[in-house]
């Protein structure tokens, strides 16, 4: 099953990159979950093929439920924000 926050979850407001982060010096660069070495491209492999938050905290119990769940957030919030960039690189507003 996709990861679908409930409406509690929602209402906690979370800022950009809190829980992703890159550096030169781990992984040469990769998004990662910060503070650790687990690439957000695995996350994001995982919960394509349906990790909810409580696999992904199985899989990776050194993260603490507030970082999985900053994780999904800003993976989503990164995708919707990439998403419209593409788009508006596809179709510029005509003069």
């Amino acid at each position: 099953m996709p990861y679908n926050p409930s409406p509690e979850r929602k209402r906690t407001r979370m800022t950009k990159k809190q829980f992703i982060s890159s550096s030169e010096d781990v992984l040469g660069g990769e998004l990662v979950v910060a503070g650790t070495r687990i690439p957000i491209e695995r996350i994001g492999e995982l919960v394509k093929h349906g990790y909810t938050e409580e696999n992904l905290q199985a899989e990776y119990p050194q993260l603490s439920q507030e970082t999985v769940r900053g994780v999904l957030y800003e993976l989503i919030t990164y995708g919707r924000e990439h998403i419209a960039e593409l788009n508006h690189e596809s179709h510029p507003a005509h003069a």
